[in-house]
């Protein structure tokens, strides 16, 4: 009974076991020492829905583990720093992303200044052998490049001929990895990883019969998620275009519902009905140019606000304490609307906003005679709209 017992026992460890992603890293280096390796899960179709599913602290001299349990097919994943700076001014650190497949095994990870390595795993071994190595290889050839050309402009400038012939190589460099990469994704077409890889590329890169072929053998499921893809970029696309058309000067203006600084609900309609013209300005705490313009913004209101000239600034900041701020110390008197939603706040995409500062005058009539225009011409439009 003993006997059986632990044979049991064991069983279930090696099934445990098998059910584990192990990996052990070393950077190459001390200076990340203390940080965390977040671990991405890659999304099949749509980078947008990759998610952080776990993390590892770097460890002593470089090093560090990850044990990760898998309840589902080998997936991509991506191990990277967290960014410096913030959301608005990211900057990586030097360490390069490491992708590998996540698969009940356990693997080696080494960095160097082309790349990373990959040892164990059945299918790690052939991401290394198809991915890793030829990358690597390509980065190589790069750098060497890069040194040619470096050393040929210290003697005197390049002609155009001969950058372009640079550049020929450049292009020649990468495009003849492009076929080994496609044989990767032709043995795994039928799994996860084979379908994120082969999705990660357009139709272009294989061209459309390769793509065709491929696509026939993506399993159903993988092949749904990536139309559905297509179909949301589809409508985001045309949901832009129509934005624009209606928002084009001449145009009518659009009402949208925001919050002022106390929370309190808002409506466009409420300001522009009251209003002989009223300015609608999209700026944001961290953008440089709106808080230049901010200035000029205030002579504008002072010199016409008691002709029934109003001026509106929605803020397109992610973070309110931010936004709050900046308005505290800007001290502009007219209302301050935001939401805390960024670009995708209904405001900005009524009026298509896409970059900031962005204005747009409304006259009296509810139409919007001028639409990111600055400077000379804007105070011409808000003089014609007030008739004076």
């Amino acid at each position: 009974m003993r006997t059986k017992l632990l044979t049991l026992l064991l069983a279930f460890s090696a099934i445990a076991s098998a059910q584990t992603f192990r990996v052990k890293g070393d950077v190459g280096t001390t200076q990340y020492d203390g940080l965390r390796l977040y671990v991405t899960k890659i999304d099949v179709a749509d980078w947008h829905f990759n998610r952080v599913i776990d993390s590892t602290s770097v460890l002593n001299n470089g090093r560090f583990t990850l044990s990760m349990p898998i309840h589902e097919e080998p997936f991509l994943i991506s191990l990277d720093l967290p960014l410096k700076g913030d959301e608005h001014h990211p900057e990586a650190y030097d360490l390069p992303s490491a992708q590998c497949i996540a698969e009940a095994v356990s693997i080696k990870i080494n960095y160097s200044d082309e790349g990373v390595t990959l040892k164990g795993g059945k299918m790690n071994a052939d991401y290394e052998r198809l991915i890793c190595q030829p990358a690597r290889d390509a980065k190589k050839q790069v750098n060497a490049m890069a040194k040619r050309r470096a050393e040929a402009e210290q003697a005197r400038p390049l002609t155009d001929e001969e950058n372009e012939a640079f550049n020929v190589q450049l292009r020649q460099i990468y495009k003849a990895n492009e076929p080994i990469l496609t044989q990767f994704v032709e043995k795994n077409i039928s799994n996860r990883v084979g379908a994120t890889l082969f999705f990660g590329r357009s139709p272009n890169f294989y061209g459309q019969d390769t793509w065709n072929n491929l696509f026939a053998s993506v399993p159903e499921a993988y092949k749904n998620q990536y139309l559905a893809r297509q179909e949301r970029e589809r409508q985001q696309q045309e949901a832009i275009t129509k934005a624009r058309q209606a928002t084009q000067a001449g145009q009518q203006y659009h009402d949208f519902a925001s919050k002022d600084v106390n929370g309190n609900a808002t409506r466009l309609s409420d300001i522009v009905s009251n209003s002989r013209a009223t300015l609608l300005v999209f700026w944001a705490s961290w953008c440089a140019p709106c808080r230049a313009e901010i200035p000029t913004l205030k002579q504008l209101y002072e010199k016409y606000h008691a002709s029934g000239f109003n001026i509106v600034s929605v803020s397109l900041d992610n973070h309110r304490e931010a936004w709050l701020k900046a308005v505290e110390k800007e001290q502009m008197a007219w209302p301050q609307w935001g939401t805390a939603e960024g670009f995708k706040a209904e405001a900005a995409t009524r009026y298509a906003v896409q970059a900031i500062p962005f204005v747009v005058l409304i006259d009296a009539n509810g139409n919007m005679p001028l639409v990111n225009i600055h400077g000379k011409q804007l105070e011409t439009k808000i003089r014609e709209a007030l008739k004076q």
